[in-house]
Formats: structure tokens, sequence, C-alpha cells
């Protein structure tokens, strides 16, 4: 059996980072492309990280988030296997994400194409 890492508490932070990404993204109407957060995540703090173990850890992410009273994470179905101190962590989201890992996840958001509908005359 593969040896398991525990997840650091900076790994962590730049999975909140990207949830509030996704988040500000939703309420704001702009379009996030996953893959392209997570390569960014990848690149950085999360490069031991695979893509697969990464959407996972955001599934227990989300989990946490509705532990605490909010949504679950846009895009990430809630999944109960989680770490204790993400319930800690998410609850002090604003005091302690990763300023700089929001600000790179960031730039990769685009406004959402609008579409015109044809108006029957």
């Amino acid at each position: 059996m593969a040896k398991r890492n525990t997840w650091t508490r900076d790994e962590n932070l730049a999975l909140i980072s990207y949830a509030l990404v996704l988040d500000f993204a939703l309420r704001r109407d702009l379009k996030v492309n996953k893959r392209e957060c997570i390569r960014q995540l990848q690149s950085d703090v999360l490069s031991a990280r695979t893509r697969g173990s990464i959407e996972a850890k955001m599934m227990n992410l989300s989990h946490a988030a509705v532990q605490c009273g909010d949504e679950a994470i846009p895009g990430y179905k809630a999944a109960g296997n989680f770490q204790r101190c993400l319930i800690q962590m998410w609850e002090n989201r604003n005091d302690e994400y990763d300023i700089e890992a929001f600000a790179k996840l960031a730039v990769t958001l685009k406004p959402r194409k609008q579409t015109q509908r044809k108006v029957a005359a």
C-alpha cells in the first residue's frame, strides 16, 4: 500500500484560497477554469499532489464548509472523510487564507460570455 502523506497547513490554505476564488467567481457570475486553477496550484504549493488528490481534498473541504453551516463549495460535492483541522481553518478563512495564492488563481477568472436570446417577433 502506498504511503499516505498528511496534508500540510500550507496545502490546506492553498485549497481554501481556491475555494474562495470559486465562491468569488460564482457571486460575480464569472467563469472559472477548474483545470487551470488546479494547474496553478500544482505549479506551486501543491506540486506533490495529483489532480485527483486535489479534487478529492476539495470535496473534503466542501464537507467541512457544510459542517460549519455554509454552502458546499461550487463544483465539489461534499465528501465526509476530512481532517478535523479543516473545520477550524474554514471558520477562520477570512483571517488566514493565502492572499498570494488567491491572487494567482483570481487572474484565471473570465467574464461569462453573454448569450443573446432571440426574441420572437
